[in-house]
């Protein structure tokens, strides 16, 4: 007989696993399936086998199937559809891609979008076609090469209202580009609107994402909580608690921070400007991802903020995107 790395054999002849983590695994993949259908038996789920759970019932859908607050929660057909494909494993599988330098390649199909506690709930988003999405927030040194070749000058790269406002408010350069504690090369830019946002996306041939695109580099598609799983870390993100009291370099925390793309400060540091609108009315645009004075909580993949498109403040800055919208 022919055995697998990850199974022994005893003195008897009896086959086992070779660490308890696989028994595990198909443990929890057996009872998860059961909760899904109703047929779980009544039995006493372990603390480690609650967790593979929560993995393969994609994060927040997990802990309500598991605390019994799965009545508060939308898990209609399509969630219920969804999971199943992940349990079983026949989500798509897409080519690699090759990115363009410190870009990251985000590929199409369905992810779990949003919490219960945030508008429109827990739903299935799709995006049609892949897209690029900016490893790291736009840095300072980047920024400066836009200013120097004259992006404040440029119509081209503007639009209508944008130009219109930077003409009235004479703006040539980012709110705090003089000021040392904001202004070092590999720290993200800060200090600019969601116009100056626009034109340098332009300018550098992309645009901001999409909301949809945003949380979807952030999170994946399995509905973690944060870029790196669930359970809020100071040590993997700059937030309020981290208690530096200013952005951080771009990347400082990629080791154990990123999402599962490999985009870095998704969580923290920064808000970023993304291209949507915030309400009907078109008077605010959406941040996303929280910032270095913003608690844990806020920097969740699922957070929502939303400001004044011409404000310019230290606690947002932006990423580019390319791709199809």
């Amino acid at each position: 007989m022919r055995t697998a790395a990850f199974l022994t054999r005893d003195a008897t002849g009896n086959y086992g696993f070779a660490h308890r983590s696989f028994m595990e695994f198909f443990v929890a993949r057996r009872l998860a399936r059961g909760l899904l259908d109703g047929s779980a038996p009544e039995v006493t789920i372990s603390k480690e086998i609650q967790g593979f759970i929560n993995q393969l019932l994609a994060g927040p859908l997990a802990r309500g199937l598991l605390d019994g607050s799965a009545p508060e929660m939308t898990i209609n057909e399509e969630i219920r559809g969804f999971i199943y494909q992940m349990l079983e494993g026949r989500m798509p599988e897409y080519e690699a891609v090759e990115a363009p330098e410190d870009m990251v390649y985000v590929p199409p199909g369905p992810f779990i979008m949003g919490a219960k506690d945030v508008e429109g709930g827990t739903r299935i988003a799709r995006l049609e076609e892949g897209f690029f999405i900016g490893r790291y927030s736009v840095t300072n040194a980047e920024y400066r090469r836009f200013v120097e070749a004259g992006g404040y000058e440029e119509r081209e790269y503007w639009s209508d209202e944008g130009w219109q406002r930077k003409q009235r408010e004479k703006w040539t350069e980012p709110r705090y580009w003089r000021n040392s504690k904001w202004n070092q090369p590999d720290q993200p830019v800060v200090g600019v609107s969601w116009y100056e946002a626009v034109a340098y996306a332009r300018w550098a041939g992309g645009r901001l994402p999409t909301e949809v695109e945003w949380e979807k580099a952030a999170r994946g598609i399995d509905g973690r909580q944060y870029p790196w799983g669930d359970g809020s870390d100071p040590s993997r993100c700059n937030t309020g608690e981290s208690g530096i009291g200013k952005t951080t370099p771009v990347g400082k925390y990629s080791l154990d921070g990123d999402s599962p793309y490999g985009v870095a400060d998704m969580a923290g540091n920064v808000w970023e400007w993304c291209a949507d609108w915030y309400d009907k009315d078109k008077t605010y645009k959406v941040l996303r991802g929280g910032s270095w004075d913003n608690s844990q909580r806020n920097a969740r993949c699922i957070a929502r903020h939303w400001d004044y498109p011409r404000l310019r403040y230290n606690l947002a800055g932006f990423r580019c995107a390319r791709g199809s919208l």
